[in-house]
């Protein structure tokens, strides 16, 4: 299940970024998990089909590092008129960000 996977993306994103680990994952629904941190939570679900999204608590700050390492990550930078709230990425960047992570 790549919501499992997502999951895991976010929680070793956010130890890296911060070298803070994870203090709970509650399971909302079968497509909504919510990821708490001592600071905040991630929600991130199942949207549509293949697209997933991780929405935080704001449009700046922890969403801005994400965005920094997935872009290094997967070779983009194209964020530069975005201030929404969240992320969208499909199966197949949730499967590279997970085999970068896991290195």
């Amino acid at each position: 299940m790549k919501l499992v996977e997502l999951s895991e993306v976010v929680k070793l994103a956010y130890n890296k970024i911060y070298d803070e680990k994870i203090i709970k994952v509650e399971m909302l629904t079968e497509k909504k998990f919510k990821l708490t941190f001592r600071k905040e939570a991630i929600i991130i679900d199942n949207s549509v089909g293949n697209k997933y999204r991780i929405t935080f608590n704001d449009y700046v700050g922890t969403i801005d590092h994400f965005r920094n390492l997935f872009d290094y990550i997967l070779g983009f930078n194209d964020f530069c008129c975005d201030t929404s709230n969240f992320i969208d990425l499909t199966e197949s960047f949730i499967t590279k960000l997970y085999k970068h992570l896991h290195l």
